[in-house]
């Protein structure tokens, strides 16, 4: 909104029809806009990237806008000299100075007084496009948010235009993808750092620790994170009072950001170690029957996720929770010491007392929600789960759906961790293609559940699997179930790609997009 009324006729109009002296003002604008429409919207200017020459075209904006060069940042003329049209080398300095300097006499002479300029609204709709600051990247991100800061503090850009960048910054931050979201909070904290912005460090912290629990930004979060330097210091200790909140989502992912940022070396080893702690309190017999369940599946969950020497000294205590009656906190804390198993971090003695309380609950168990539990365990177990595979055998020829499921994935990560030979997956998968053909329609649900389950090697069943999309059993559920199994082969076999670190679209630049100025030459000066 705050970008249309930069662009709005009356700002873009206002000051003109003054005679010749406005004519000069005119033609020197309206030819720097003129060759920059030309380099960026030409052929050759799609698809560049080239952060030194946005960051030209950036500071030029500043410039044409009637900042001082003298008010620029080191190194920001020197990047509006080497802006180069496919045609040509332009001297947009000299273009701009004059443009300036004609402006300024036009409002000396016409007592005319200062009103905001249109290029304030480009640069707001650079910060603001998600496919512009993935390609150009942080450089070019920092140049656009200071030319407008320049162009503010030269009383050319309507009051608030800073605040405004800075909210659709934080809005990168909170929802864009992983590239975005590092230019994005590197942008802030280039900003907060020179201004001593703790009001903007501690809005853009806050957005930028929620996004450490994904996967797929953690990393670039925790990069943005890092570049707030000791001003992130204080919302990170705020964060860390998390671990004690009673909303079990709160607490892990509380968990999870401090073992990100203990991995980067942004917080210390002491601070994972008492967060584990912490966690652990939730975990004592007394504990668990005084909390709810998902409170303790949270706990274990992010002490899984600060991982190492932190979660490695509770191991006694996790493993105590496998004999729980809620098959959620058995999988949750198979998941804690199946990441130490991985780490060569779980005892030899806490080891063998896992598989035995395991083997225990397989032979005598009879709750499915339990039994779901134990067989996710074993498959985070690795090779330590490899002398009770035969009883995940028995369960992947059972009739439970969601059992068998729950089988077919623990195999799959075992075979993943080697415990289990592909010749071994290979058989189950051959077995299971042949129960497709049993006359009972059952069997044949039970079937395509296990090869949907079994990971890449599930395809040696697909022929079959396609035929059972014609099943004729009454309740259509074999249809289905051969559909899902289908489908969850096809993203096996893409391999799980991150399209968010996927470019989003052609780059765009100033100026590129939007409705252009080539159509008239008004300009506010």
């Amino acid at each position: 909104a705050l970008g249309d009324r930069f662009r709005s006729s009356g700002v873009m109009s206002s000051g003109f029809n003054f005679g010749p002296l406005e004519d000069v003002v005119t033609d020197f604008g309206y030819s720097t806009t003129l060759a920059l429409q030309r380099f960026l919207n030409s052929e050759a200017a799609q698809g560049v990237g080239d952060s030194k020459l946005h960051e030209g075209l950036c500071w030029s904006l500043a410039l044409f806008g009637g900042v001082d060069e003298t008010d620029l940042p080191p190194g920001a003329l020197e990047t509006v000299r080497k802006i180069q049209t496919p045609e040509h080398l332009v001297d947009y300095v000299d273009k701009t100075r004059k443009a300036r300097l004609a402006r300024l006499e036009m409002r000396k002479s016409m007592m005319k007084s200062k009103d905001a300029w249109w290029g304030t609204g480009e640069l707001l709709r650079c910060l603001g496009d998600e496919v512009w600051l993935h390609s150009v990247g942080t450089a070019a991100a920092r140049a656009a948010f200071g030319a407008l800061k320049c162009l503010t503090k030269a009383e050319e850009a309507h009051e608030g235009t800073v605040d405004a960048a800075v909210a659709q910054l934080i809005g990168h931050c909170r929802s864009a993808s992983a590239g975005v979201l590092q230019v994005a909070g590197e942008t802030l904290a280039a900003h907060a750092r020179e201004e001593g912005g703790h009001e903007v460090a501690r809005g853009a912290l806050q957005v930028l620790m929620k996004r450490l629990v994904e996967p797929e930004a953690a990393n670039m979060a925790c990069m943005a994170i890092e570049a707030f330097g000791p001003l992130a210091h204080e919302p990170l200790l705020e964060f860390q009072r998390d671990l004690k909140s009673e909303d079990g989502g709160i607490l892990m992912r509380a968990a999870m950001a401090i073992g990100v940022l203990c991995r980067r070396g942004v917080l210390e080893k002491e601070v994972a170690d008492r967060a584990s702690d912490e966690l652990t309190r939730r975990l004592t017999p007394q504990a668990v029957l005084d909390q709810h369940w998902s409170v303790t599946v949270f706990a274990l969950r992010g002490l899984a996720k600060l991982g190492g020497d932190a979660a490695a000294k509770h191991q006694r205590v996790v493993a105590t929770l496998l004999d729980n009656e809620e098959g959620l906190i058995v999988a949750a804390a198979g998941e804690v010491l199946g990441d130490l198993n991985a780490a060569h971090k779980l005892l030899p003695d806490v080891v063998g007392d896992v598989v035995s309380r395991l083997a225990r609950r397989l032979r005598g168990e009879t709750d499915r929600y339990i039994e779901v539990g134990v067989c996710q365990c074993l498959g985070a177990l690795g090779k330590a789960a490899t002398p009770l595979v035969h009883l995940l055998m028995e369960r992947l020829k059972g009739r439970d759906i969601e059992i068998i499921r729950a089988t077919g994935a623990a195999l799959a990560k075992l075979q993943e961790s080697q415990a289990v030979s592909k010749e071994f997956m290979e058989a189950a998968a051959d077995e299971a293609a042949a129960r497709l053909l049993a006359p009972n329609w059952e069997f044949r649900l039970q079937a395509c559940a296990v090869l949907g389950s079994l990971g890449a090697v599930g395809m040696r069943g697909e022929s079959a699997l396609r035929k059972c999309l014609e099943d004729d059993d009454e309740a259509a559920l074999v249809r289905a179930q051969a559909r899902e199994a289908l489908t969850k082969m096809r993203l096996q076999l893409q391999g799980g790609k991150d399209k968010s670190s996927q470019p989003l679209s052609q780059p765009m630049s100033p100026l590129q997009g939007g409705k252009s100025s080539q159509g008239s030459r008004s300009v506010g000066f």
